[in-house]
């Protein structure tokens, strides 16, 4: 990936600026050339002074220091006068592009792109695209990945209510099969009881008779 083009522009030195200012502004410059970024940092907020330009120094420094929503909230800070609005939006979209916000980082570009036709700017656009088209891709897939997993699940919850469907209707037509031997029987000894009474009413002696055994035993016991 490109390294993403980052500038710093150093504070005009204002006519109203105290001596402990300019000692500030001093100690700033020479700690920023030093690379020493957090004592830069405290020299610029020692200065105690909201303007746009020290706005986007400061936004400048925490982008060094990796502390890139705070920066996000001093580059919205420093729009105005001594600031150059083309790099403050590319900057700005630098932020975003570090933290893979690649919709605000291509709407930043953008901007500033309207601004100043620079090779850095359509260069860093380019990529924040191609970043957010190969984010999109992976998500796909992943959404399509999750979609045949939910599918493989239905199927087989489906073949499962199948079985179960299955094995609940075999054991109903065991049942009723049973039932019907039963019925079955009971015609059977209301008939055999019919015939040996030969339709005359008399005193009869009752069995009990197991319902799992559809044959007449040949020893009943008395009910």
């Amino acid at each position: 990936m490109t390294k993403l083009i980052f500038t710093l522009f150093s504070i005009t030195l204002y006519i109203n600026a105290s001596l402990i200012d300019f000692w500030h502004i001093k100690n700033f410059n020479k700690f920023y050339e030093d690379k020493n970024y957090t004592k830069a940092l405290n020299e610029l907020k020692a200065l105690n002074k909201d303007t746009p330009e020290i706005n986007y120094n400061l936004a400048n420094i925490l982008y060094k220091l990796k502390k890139y929503h705070q920066a996000i909230s001093y580059y919205k800070k420093s729009y105005g006068n001594g600031v150059n609005e083309a790099n403050r939006l590319y900057n700005l979209g630098n932020c975003y592009f570090k933290l893979k916000e690649w919709d605000n980082a291509i709407f930043a570009y953008k901007m500033a792109l309207k601004l100043s036709n620079d090779s850095d700017i359509r260069r860093n656009l380019a990529l924040a695209y191609q970043m957010k088209y190969k984010k999109e891709q992976k998500q796909n897939k992943q959404n399509r990945k999750k979609h045949h997993v939910k599918k493989a699940k239905s199927k087989d919850n489906k073949t499962k209510s199948k079985k179960m469907v299955k094995n609940i209707t075999k054991k109903s037509n065991k049942n009723l099969k049973k039932q019907k031997s039963i019925n079955k029987f009971r015609k059977r000894v209301k008939k055999m009881l019919k015939k040996a009474l030969n339709n005359k009413k008399a005193p009869v002696l009752m069995y009990k008779i197991d319902s799992n055994n559809t044959k007449i035993p040949s020893n009943l016991k008395r009910w």
